[in-house]
């Protein structure tokens, strides 16, 4: 779970953001330690609060009322500022908001408490909801696969593991492996159909073993330095190639040679993914 904006449900939010908060509180807080001014952030998250309490408000709005020009000693720290006073207020994008992008300086800004009407929890039972949500996304995987994914400790997460009621496998290299009891399995001999990812999809993020998805080969050109993760296709349940969307097609960035097959079962998913994003008529 890392600095993305995802969206989930009111149940999903109260445990993520319950159990994980506290550990990216302490990593931003870590940063912020850098600076030689400290600001007192627990004045500022009260101020914060007093302020989208009256409506919602813009992330450069409050950042304003809070004194902007105080917090300009560093270009990261207005960054890192709001992120922290955020994550500590839990903030969510207003019902109302529009801006459903990665741009969010137009989004607005409500407590997650307000709109939810319950604070966010910590402890087992947030974490056994984390883990289960995490396998009906992305198992059968292993221990550290759900360490990786959610940034908790192995250890945390081993009374999950016990509480719930798990399906076990081994991998060809003899991990253990780990799954709900009713998740889907299909036959060996069934041939994943071509799909389509988008940027930053973490489908690519989700195993502390990437190449089970991502040949090794590959991973410089998809996960870039700065952290970006590339639109892409598969074939065969494994990376084949890089997509964009150029006026209203699909075109593709294979990395190797595709079969004429594979090519036109792509051109089927990609016609349909192109529909997807066409403007509603």
């Amino acid at each position: 779970m890392r600095t993305t904006l995802h969206h989930v449900s009111a149940r999903d939010y109260l445990a993520y953001a319950g159990e994980l908060r506290a550990r990216r509180v302490a990593s931003l807080e870590a940063q912020l330690a850098t600076f030689p001014d400290a600001l007192d952030h627990d004045e500022l998250v009260q101020t914060l609060l007093g302020h989208v309490a009256e409506r919602p408000r813009s992330r450069p709005e409050l950042l304003e009322l809070l004194g902007q020009p105080k917090l300009e000693v560093d270009e990261r720290r207005p960054w890192l500022v709001w992120h922290l006073l955020s994550a500590r207020a839990s903030l969510v994008n207003a019902p109302q908001s529009s801006a459903w992008r990665m741009n969010t300086s137009g989004s607005a800004f409500v407590p997650a408490a307000a709109w939810l009407g319950a604070e966010a929890a910590a402890g087992e039972a947030a974490i056994v909801h984390l883990l289960r949500r995490y396998l009906a996304a992305f198992g059968p995987a292993t221990r550290a696969d759900a360490a990786q994914w959610t940034g908790l400790a192995i250890r945390v997460l081993e009374p999950a593991f016990d509480r719930l009621s798990l399906r076990r496998f081994r991998d060809e290299e003899g991990r253990q492996l780990y799954d709900l009891p009713r998740a889907p399995l299909p036959p060996a001999s069934t041939r994943p159909p071509p799909r389509f990812l988008p940027m930053w999809d973490s489908t690519l993020l989700a195993h502390s073993d990437r190449t089970r998805i991502l040949p090794d080969a590959y991973r410089a050109t998809v996960i870039r330095r700065n952290g970006d993760v590339q639109r892409t296709f598969l074939v065969d349940g494994f990376v084949a190639g890089l997509w964009q969307l150029d006026a209203g097609r699909i075109s593709l960035e294979p990395f190797e040679r595709l079969s004429r097959a594979q090519r036109r079962a792509l051109e089927v998913e990609g016609r349909e993914l192109a529909s997807f994003h066409a403007p509603s008529l």
